[in-house]
């Protein structure tokens, strides 16, 4: 068992409820393709019975799955499977922890990558925050609400990751485009992906693979 590290900036294509069987498979091994051409990471997020065949044919991609509570004694077995990622929503939003704090505590011991899609991360406990690798803020506002409400974003994300050094943040777009990209990755976030689970959302991911390629390629060529 081993826990990978994902190379930033990385992106994660949300996946499961849009494809199942063959079909996912074809997806996931045309992303695997592109993201080893451009040189980067990727989660790919999948349903646990694709995740076997997913592992098997693709070299590249780490593949997640969404936890559910079914799953709590069933981490082993579903590490064996081949997910790389285990993905936990909400949980900015729950009010005991200990139970959720027990099973990441398991997780972690099994390598998983641990990936929270949260509203507001600043209302996670710091001692949670800590075994988590990779959160996801999910961008849940309009336009208007969203140039007021995130307008201290960049100083949030400088002081979460200051205080968690070992934390990844991504930004969830609901509709991917460079400009959004490029923005999010400015303010310091470490890659994006998208939450909206529409099907025209995926018409961008190859304007979304290119963002990222070329601002990596542009921080590369500044850090030399």
């Amino acid at each position: 068992m081993e826990k990978k590290n994902l190379k930033i900036p990385f992106c994660c294509v949300n996946s499961e409820v849009l494809w199942k069987g063959e079909e996912a498979l074809i997806n996931a091994l045309s992303i695997d393709k592109k993201i080893a051409q451009l040189n980067l990471d990727a989660i790919f997020t999948a349903r646990l019975s694709d995740v076997p065949l997913i592992k098997a044919a693709t070299n590249r991609i780490q593949v997640g799955i969404t936890y559910h509570d079914s799953m709590k004694d069933k981490l082993k077995e579903i590490k064996k499977a081949g997910v790389d990622v285990l993905i936990f929503d909400g949980i900015d939003q729950v009010f005991k922890f200990t139970a959720l704090e027990r099973v990441i505590n398991t997780a972690n011991k099994l390598e998983f990558l641990i990936l929270a899609r949260v509203d507001n991360p600043l209302e996670i406990p710091k001692s949670l925050l800590k075994k988590i690798q990779i959160i996801k803020w999910k961008d849940n506002q309009s336009h208007e609400e969203n140039s007021s409400l995130r307008k201290n974003e960049k100083s949030d994300i400088l002081k979460i990751k200051n205080e968690n050094p070992n934390l990844s943040i991504i930004y969830g777009a609901k509709k991917i485009s460079t400009d959004l990209i490029l923005n999010s990755l400015l303010k310091g976030m470490d890659g994006i992906g998208e939450y909206s689970q529409c099907k025209n959302t995926y018409e961008n991911l190859d304007e979304m693979f290119y963002a990222i390629h070329d601002y990596k390629n542009v921080q590369e060529f500044i850090n030399t």
